[in-house]
């Protein structure tokens, strides 16, 4: 199916009432290996605008840790909190070294749940970015807080800004020591909720409302996605979804 129809169909598709379809079929059709996969995907990382613009950077220079103490064996020098315990035995099976000194030094650990969710997500975004059909390139996408204005802008560009992004985030020293999970599940959700800062709430709403509709598509959370992140055809055939994007026959706002 050329990609034309499938964003045409992805758009009928929204415009339906959810009840004359089940989420089964609909999780089939649109869901991450379904027809129209790689539109969905497209969306759901064109609407992690704001996350990659504001909330990742945020989070990046002041990711959670934990902070644990660990036994060091120095010679000649003594940094931290001395264990004179551990010193005397280390001293003694090395032939009473008086140079010797056990300290206990504060290591800072960064895998902690909030930050796998955050990998998790950044790792799903790249990965929809690589799913996106090329021949969306050229197509104009319209965010929904700019739709009826002129600021909409080429889907190749806000994607290659995007890619650069990713890139940059994928180098974070503190990131590359948190194990990405294989899935998130609650206790994830959970930690990301009860941090006091705020921008991990975030992340985790992100992921609920948002990647879920490509992981467990449903019709609110599918069509609330696509509404919000519209792509449109090259401007010479724009107008022939606007029936669609404005169901309720209202004329576009700024028309």
């Amino acid at each position: 199916m050329e990609v034309r129809s499938q964003v045409l169909m992805a758009y009928s598709l929204m415009a339906r009432d959810p009840s004359l379809g089940n989420e089964a079929s609909l999780r089939r059709l649109v869901g991450r290996q379904g027809p129209l996969g790689g539109i969905t995907a497209a969306c759901v990382l064109l609407s992690a605008r704001d996350l990659l613009e504001r909330v990742v950077p945020r989070l990046l220079t002041q990711l959670n840790r934990s902070t644990h103490p660990r036994p060091v064996e120095l010679r000649g020098r003594a940094r931290g909190t001395i264990d004179w315990g551990a010193t005397v035995k280390a001293r003694s099976s090395q032939r009473q070294d008086p140079t010797i000194f056990v300290c206990r030094q504060s290591w800072r650990l960064y895998d902690l749940p909030e930050n796998r969710l955050l990998k998790y997500l950044l790792d799903r975004l790249q990965r929809y970015r690589e799913r996106t059909p090329a021949e969306l390139r050229p197509w104009i996408w319209s965010p929904a807080e700019t739709r009826g204005g002129t600021q909409a802008v080429r889907l190749e560009d806000q994607l290659e800004r995007f890619a650069n992004r990713l890139s940059r985030f994928a180098k974070n020293a503190y990131l590359r020591d948190v194990e990405l999970p294989p899935a998130i599940d609650s206790e994830h959700l959970r930690a990301a909720r009860s941090c006091r800062n705020p921008f991990y709430q975030e992340a985790a709403e992100f992921y609920e409302h948002s990647v879920c509709a490509v992981e467990k598509p449903t019709w609110a959370s599918w069509q609330q996605m696509l509404r919000r992140t519209a792509i449109l055809l090259p401007a010479e055939e724009a107008r022939a979804l606007e029936g669609i994007l404005t169901p309720t026959g209202r004329q576009p706002e700024g028309s």
